[in-house]
């Protein structure tokens, strides 16, 4: 700790209000970095819940016109017949997304300044066709490369289109290489809000403040990669929780798995109904977790504590 102050005083200008204090502008331990997601929330929880509720309606409701749509055919929904509403949704989620991206930073570096709903997505708007086109960006190098691990190993079987050893060697590589590169390019949407680059530029930024260490030495267990698998823990819970208990009531009504299903209403708006909550909770989680992460490495990497220090002290000055 600093100074010898506690967590609860280094939290007081976040959590009571006290905002001519700027000491949680600090670096933080891996414990404390968990605490953060739920003080940065409890500054302003109306603010981000109903930006959170703007982020998970995009997917429920893609949910529901899926539903509807299939009810007029005859074929089961499948993963394929899912693709065009999840792009859709996933276009239309980028607004609250880069709102409650701002709303994070705003809260940690000026808890003080109102920043309300219609503030937060006006700001966002002028962020939101780079953020699409480079979310766009990545998705499609990650899907290309899950791609070619689909088709070299889990299709031959079935007549895939790569087959052999070597294929399957490289499918495995692509594999490998697109899980490295989703945690590696998790910090690209707060660089493009925040800082406004994009496209590779993004990509290569994220990849660079990923790739940081916190502790030196030859033991260097404190790194970004490690900050951010142990921030994904509770969003990872929150999903498997929800899909096993989907994919259990489809099991029990269906005997198979929600998208080989018959058309049952009960399924799917039990779907959409905790697509909504995980959106709402898990999702909100990562939004909030991902800047402060984008922040602590800037911290250690470029001092950004000092610059909000020197700029809050000359600010309260004036």
């Amino acid at each position: 700790m600093m100074n010898g102050d506690s967590i609860d005083s280094l939290y007081t200008p976040l959590l009571t209000g006290n905002h001519g204090e700027i000491t949680h502008i600090r670096p933080t331990t891996p414990i404390e970095m968990l605490d953060r997601v739920f003080a940065i929330f409890t500054v302003r929880p109306w603010v981000f819940l109903a930006l959170a509720a703007l982020y998970a309606l995009p997917s429920a409701a893609a949910t529901t016109g899926l539903y509807l749509f299939y009810c007029s055919t005859s074929s089961p929904i499948d993963a394929i017949g899912y693709l065009p509403w999840f792009f859709a949704s996933f276009f239309i989620e980028q607004w609250p997304c880069a709102a409650i991206l701002l709303t994070v930073f705003q809260t940690y570096s000026s808890p003080q300044k109102p920043y309300g709903i219609i503030t937060a997505l006006g700001s966002a708007f002028k962020r939101l066709p780079y953020l699409i086109l480079t979310r766009t960006l990545v998705w499609f190098i990650l899907l290309l490369l899950f791609g070619v691990f689909v088709q070299s190993v889990l299709s031959p079987a079935a007549g895939g289109t790569f087959t052999g050893s070597l294929a399957q060697v490289i499918g495995l590589w692509c594999l490998a290489a697109s899980i490295y590169f989703l945690m590696m390019w998790i910090l690209v949407p707060p660089i493009v809000v925040i800082e406004r680059a994009s496209f590779f530029r993004a990509m290569v930024r994220s990849m660079q403040l990923m790739a940081m260490s916190f502790r030196p030495g030859l033991l260097k267990g404190d790194t970004a990669r490690r900050r951010f698998l142990l921030l994904a823990l509770f969003p990872a819970a929150v999903w498997l929780t929800a899909q096993g208990l989907l994919q259990s009531v489809s099991i029990a009504r269906s005997g198979t798995i929600i998208f080989m299903t018959p058309h049952d209403p009960l399924l799917y708006f039990t779907a959409m109904g905790l697509d909504f909550i995980v959106n709402l909770t898990a999702g909100l989680w990562i939004l909030i977790a991902s800047p402060l992460l984008y922040i602590e490495c800037r911290i250690r990497r470029e001092a950004l504590d000092v610059h909000m220090r020197l700029t809050n002290a000359t600010i309260s000055d004036k």
